[in-house]
């Protein structure tokens, strides 16, 4: 029988093409995960003859095996780390529109106790917040808090260095512990708090009749207190309130001062004894003329500071521009009406010489403000 022609195999080809360039491809895609596209005109400079189906085929499969890599879980001891989350939840309303409200979830790594929390927004005080509550419900700081990449912690990367938000470190210093951000594309890394997210959505809140986020909260804590952390853990098959106790030993204690989570803004008296903010008008007494003035604004109030001295505090205007002053700050003012220049709006103009706060009333057109 005369001897067989071997058969051509299109697979051996492309295998013996690409073998010069396997461990330069390899190299472009782990660490920096280039796609293959790029890869296969940078291997055309350097001598790939090729195809780009070649490229693609072996790109995809070291992409494939990268991803199976198995990761082992890691332990940390008593005290040293915390993990947290946000988680967001849909509810339909007795009107049939569709809302959502936001979970905090704070897990500590150790022991996996948890503190959770429903809020109606995803604010950076809502944010500090729920840490200060979380804090104390489980009984002092861990010496670390890991994140992922969310706004309120981390403002860019550069490099394989973090940038934090400012506020985040001036509170992690007071509180006393330290924030760390896990890689970007890496949830495996804050495994210990996404697993919770999904337990609280299938033991708690599935089948859950939402009625007002403060009875949310309520039923959440009382299902933490004789649930979630009384139950045997399925990592470390311990009871969770058992390995609590040993860990809250090795938990920081909380700041001996409560930190201010208000947002802070300073802004100039005007004359007139008118202060804006938010495009709304504010009255303060008259010798706070000229000074530059803290305003601490939290859960609808603003307080006006001229440094430590409390000097009003009002309920914050929302929607329609208002001017919003105490009756006794114009009994006190002494300023003639015609000593103050007109006031201005951007949009338009609020004037007029009748005496309102300590000498002037900004002529408001009929409907666009209203004074209380």
């Amino acid at each position: 029988m005369p001897d067989q022609v071997p058969e051509y195999r299109r697979t051996e080809r492309r295998v013996l093409i690409l073998a010069p360039f396997v461990r330069i491809i390899q190299d472009w895609v782990h660490p920096g995960n280039f796609n293959a596209s790029s890869i296969f005109l940078w291997l055309k400079q350097i001598g790939y003859t090729g195809g780009y189906g070649t490229v693609k085929s072996f790109v995809r499969l070291l992409k494939e095996q990268q991803v199976r890599i198995a990761y082992s879980r890691f332990e940390t001891m008593p005290g040293r780390q915390a993990q947290m989350d946000w988680a967001d939840f849909k509810i339909t309303e007795p009107s049939g529109r569709t809302s959502t409200v936001y979970l905090f979830l704070m897990q500590l790594g150790y022991s996996r106790a948890m503190y959770a929390e429903f809020v109606q927004r995803c604010t950076l005080e809502s944010f500090l917040d729920c840490h200060k509550r979380a804090f104390y419900y489980l009984g002092g700081v861990p010496a670390k808090v890991l994140y992922d990449n969310m706004k309120y912690v981390v403002i860019r990367r550069d490099i394989g260095q973090v940038y934090f938000k400012f506020k985040l470190l001036h509170f992690s210093h007071h509180c006393g512990f330290t924030p760390k951000a896990c890689s970007p594309y890496s949830p495996w890394v804050k495994g210990k708090v996404e697993r919770p997210v999904d337990y609280i959505r299938e033991s708690f809140w599935r089948g859950y009749g939402f009625n007002s986020i403060e009875q949310a909260n309520r039923d959440l804590f009382a299902w933490l207190d004789t649930v979630a952390n009384t139950r045997v853990h399925a990592s470390h098959r311990q009871a969770i309130a058992e390995r609590w106790q040993k860990e809250k030993a090795s938990l920081r204690m909380l700041p001996p001062s409560e930190y201010d989570t208000s947002l802070k803004i300073f802004r100039m008296v005007l004359k007139n004894c008118l202060i804006r903010f938010d495009a709304n008008w504010y009255k303060l007494p008259h010798a706070a003329v000229g000074k530059m003035i803290r305003l601490k604004i939290k859960d609808g109030t603003i307080r006006f500071f001229d440094d430590d001295r409390l000097l009003a505090s009002y309920p914050q205007s929302v929607g329609i521009v208002s001017a919003k002053g105490n009756p006794l700050f114009t009994a006190t003012s002494a300023a003639p009406p015609s000593s103050h220049p007109t006031l201005h709006r951007l949009a338009g103009a609020l004037r007029g010489p009748e005496d309102y706060s300590c000498g002037i009333k900004p002529d408001i057109p009929k409907g666009s403000m209203t004074t209380p």
